[in-house]
């Protein structure tokens, strides 16, 4: 054996342990994890072949030492990745997947949001309400078809410019639409109708400006007002004069 291959590093047998981006706070609070990002790393360290019981551990790891909640899960028997889920969402306040699902299916644009903000905000409710409904103890699984419809058809229909949703609602309808297509053809759209909007309403301000500046024939000078009085007060100054 060669010296290289003696001083060779030996790897580590040890797999390494699962470990969270961040930590668990209070709801609300911006500089913790959100729990639609603690779901998507639980998510993932589900897809690359963590056990159950090592993203518990992580998870528990990721809470505040000092809080009542981490001194809570910590004494649990047999606390499983079902069972802190659940309590997680009660932590973070979140509603269940029918509330979810309800406010998805009644989403509209707001007046000061564009139509990329309301699309984000739109698929946001509908990863809520599929991530809801994977929970064990939901009531009802509402299923990925059934909540890509109900999206498609909120999405259209709570759209505040109707050019827009008539010339999405092709798009909306294809088989197999991917959250990216979506959003490149949305933002086309939008931009195409914003740049349309800004003419229209530049022609209209120059059209107003023309037919203000336009004075009617025959109106040039505004006609003297008469002596109430007429030539027979001039008479009478005449008379008196005499």
């Amino acid at each position: 054996m060669s010296q290289l291959e003696k001083t060779k590093p030996v790897p580590s047998l040890l797999p390494r342990e699962f470990k969270l981006s961040g930590q668990i706070g209070e709801p609300g609070q911006t500089e913790k994890l959100s729990f639609g990002s603690l779901m998507h790393q639980i998510a993932s360290g589900l897809k690359r072949g963590y056990k159950e019981s090592e993203i518990v551990d992580a998870l528990i790891r990721a809470l505040s030492p000092h809080s009542s909640l981490r001194s809570y899960v910590e004494t649990l028997c047999d606390l499983s990745l079902a069972k802190l889920r659940r309590i997680l969402r009660v932590h973070y306040r979140e509603k269940a997947a029918s509330e979810v699902y309800q406010q998805l299916a009644t989403v509209c644009q707001q007046s000061n949001e564009s139509p990329q903000q309301f699309l984000l905000r739109a698929l946001d409710l509908r990863n809520k309400v599929n991530f809801a409904s994977q929970e064990s103890d939901c009531e009802f699984n509402y299923g990925l078809s059934l909540i890509q419809q109900t999206f498609a058809k909120s999405f259209e229909t709570g759209l505040r410019d109707d050019i827009l949703a008539s010339n999405l609602r092709a798009t909306l309808r294809t088989p197999g639409l991917t959250d990216g297509e979506l959003m490149k053809q949305v933002n086309e759209l939008a931009s195409q109708q914003a740049e349309r909007n800004t003419k229209l309403a530049t022609e209209h301000q120059k059209t107003t400006k023309v037919n203000f500046c336009e004075v009617p024939k025959g109106e040039e000078e505004e006609p003297r007002t008469k002596n109430p009085h007429g030539d027979g007060s001039q008479k009478s100054s005449l008379k008196s004069a005499r």
